[in-house]
């Protein structure tokens, strides 16, 4: 079987799937967005050539495709309200059968999910039923019984500030042997500020600034070393502003596992 590329009056063909895909990738580019008429509304949209390519029927929007396939279902179907605006739409025996609620388009279908199942209403609310405190803020929550045991907490921010406070240094289970405290060499303190300038005093994960930093944490913004400190032989070569980040204290503490994780590796060339 000859396949043919098709794309630009492009005359390469060739007997594999494969060899195809791999022309198409090296040869032309599959992510250049073209102009398509919607299926429904006729606005114009831009998509990837890649996605044209796949059916002739596109659309602009959830609600436009919804619409569409409902007025073009064919077969014996049932005129219903909308049990949201209470307008008439198809309704075809399998969707009669598999569901309670009908709606006339998308949009109707989510303002009424929105306005009933939300909260207390939502029939998951409760799922778990066991009632647990944050271990940090003594936020009440719902938790499922398998994952109330132990230490629980409401969000990543109150875990990380847990850690912080109760395993600091060897009494924490990733503890690797650090370097003496405080000690981060004598350049540290201008390298520190180099970082936060650098970062525009925000942590580049997450966002957060210093001045919000500060009315949550009452601290200043944390710099991240992304090579350990214990990797080097003394503190200020570990000090370059490349291996600095800035970062908040939630954010921290999950840059530190990734870096002594990464630390931990051995090496995949030897010299």
């Amino acid at each position: 079987m000859t396949l043919s590329c098709g794309i630009d009056g492009c005359g390469f063909t060739t007997d594999s799937k494969v060899g195809l895909g791999v022309h198409k990738s090296r040869s032309h580019d599959l992510k250049e967005f073209i102009e398509v008429g919607c299926k429904f509304c006729n606005n114009l949209f831009k998509k990837k050539r890649s996605e044209i390519e796949r059916t002739d029927k596109h659309f602009c929007s959830r609600e436009c495709h919804f619409s569409w396939k409902s007025e073009n279902k064919t077969g014996t179907y049932n005129i219903l309200d909308c049990d949201y605006c209470g307008s008439e739409t198809k309704v075809y025996p399998r969707e009669l059968e598999k569901y309670t609620h009908h709606f006339c388009s998308q949009q109707c279908k989510d303002s009424h999910h929105s306005e009933n199942y939300s909260g207390e209403n939502h029939p998951r609310h409760n799922i778990g039923g066991v009632e647990v405190n944050c271990n940090t803020c003594g936020e009440m929550m719902l938790r499922r019984p398998s994952r109330a045991k132990g230490k629980t907490f409401c969000n990543k921010s109150c875990e990380a500030d847990y850690i912080s406070k109760r395993q600091r240094g060897d009494s924490n289970s990733n503890w690797q042997g650090g370097v003496e405290k405080d000690n981060y060499g004598r350049n540290w303190r201008q390298k520190r500020k180099e970082a936060l300038e650098r970062d525009n005093f925000s942590c580049v994960s997450c966002g957060m600034s210093r001045d919000e930093h500060n009315q949550k944490y009452g601290k200043d913004l944390d710099v991240h070393h992304k090579i350990p400190i214990s990797e080097f032989g003394e503190p200020e070569d570990a000090n370059y502003l490349t291996n600095l980040v800035t970062t908040c204290r939630s954010c921290h503490a999950s840059l530190d596992k990734i870096s002594r994780r990464e630390a931990n590796k051995e090496p995949l060339i030897y010299v």
